[in-house]
């Protein structure tokens, strides 16, 4: 156990330092030896940063602000295009998978993220929450970024090839395309979740 103190007096004896015939302090530095006479807690956050971040409480109420009108925009989205028979149309099936993934971050992603602000260290799920979060949050930027791209895409072939387009973008084309999207965006989002 280490102690508070490093006087000399508590280390009589340089012979304790011995492990398997090598000093264990030896290639220390002076601010490394240091840090041993500091309290664990000093130690950690030392290491790894304040506990909790200094500027928690505006990024709240701005996360709160987002939160509550993201959730409200998006649930309208989706209310709309699947209450209104009129409004599913292929482009807007791409813009239900964005608002479905923009709940995702908003409904599964902002609460850790806050929990995460105001208190840095342990994570609150252990290692499998902090694996989910990363995975939620790369899957869903990936999807986003494949819908887009995908609207992108439709909207080119509407406008150059507008009679072709009307037998190739049926419901069920998209519908495919949008189970796709999220298949390589899980996909995508796995390497780097392994990372974390």
């Amino acid at each position: 156990m280490l102690h508070n103190n490093c006087s000399s007096s508590q280390f009589p004896d340089p012979s304790w330092f011995l492990e398997s015939g090598e000093h264990i302090l030896e290639n220390l530095s002076l601010e490394d030896v240091a840090d041993l006479c500091e309290s664990r807690s000093v130690y950690v956050e030392k290491l790894l940063g304040p506990r909790r971040s200094p500027h928690f409480l505006p990024i709240c109420i701005f996360y709160l602000i987002i939160f509550c009108i993201g959730s409200l925009g998006n649930v309208l989205t989706c209310t709309v295009i699947m209450r209104h028979r009129s409004m599913r149309t292929p482009t807007n099936f791409y813009l239900l998978s964005l608002a479905i993934s923009d709940l995702l971050v908003l409904l599964l992603g902002l609460p850790l993220e806050l929990y995460e602000l105001w208190s840095n260290y342990p994570f609150l799920l252990g290692s499998g929450g902090c694996y989910f979060k990363t995975c939620l949050f790369e899957m869903v930027c990936f999807a986003s970024v494949l819908n887009v791209t995908a609207v992108s895409a439709e909207r080119y072939l509407a406008v150059v090839h507008p009679l072709r387009v009307k037998h190739v973008m049926t419901h069920g084309h998209v519908r495919r395309v949008i189970v796709m999207l999220w298949i390589v965006s899980f996909l995508c989002a796995l390497p780097n979740t392994s990372l974390h």
